[in-house]
């Protein structure tokens, strides 16, 4: 996870930029129209379409690692990501206008962060891991190849150090 601009630490309400090192550290973007909402890829340039808001799950201040916290694409009507449905060998990704709505008690658009203590290649900071609550598991790298606008289909494994995700902490 990535500042969109200036330094120092991440706070709930910042805008920022995630990464995907495992694939050319193309960043994550919000593009077309999937499942009610709009879809999420990658792509290789930094675009506005890759710009989130974070935001703590309750409360605010700066972002630390066990957080609860959702993301929210400016660019495509505030929206939240979320998981949703099915895809692949895991949830896929895309965007809702709701942060509400429960599936296996909890909501699709809240996700935990975790820091790695391992660092990563290129990084400078550790890596990140992100667990989804409705799924109860880590996520992953994104697996095969996906078009904008068709959604990026999240590996879930179980909890462990197999859910490392290639997210950046500067």
């Amino acid at each position: 996870i990535w500042k969109w601009s200036g330094d120092g630490a991440i706070h709930s309400g910042d805008e920022v930029y995630l990464k995907n090192p495992a694939h050319g550290d193309e960043h994550v973007e919000c593009f077309g129209k999937v499942a009610g909402g709009f879809g999420v890829s990658t792509n290789r340039s930094k675009e506005n379409s890759a710009k989130f808001t974070i935001w703590k799950w309750s409360g605010d201040g700066r972002i630390q690692s066990g957080d609860d916290i959702y993301l929210r694409s400016p660019s495509h009507n505030n929206e939240y990501l979320r998981c949703f449905r099915h895809v692949g060998d895991g949830y896929g990704v895309s965007t809702t206008a709701s942060r509400d709505g429960q599936n296996h008690d909890e909501s699709p658009a809240k996700f935990s962060v975790w820091h790695w203590a391992q660092r990563t290649h290129g990084s400078g900071g550790g890596s990140v891991v992100l667990y989804s609550m409705r799924c109860k598991k880590y996520i992953t790298n994104t697996k095969g190849n996906f078009h904008p606008g068709t959604g990026t289909s999240m590996h879930v494994v179980g909890l462990g150090h197999e859910g490392k995700f290639a997210l950046m902490l500067p």
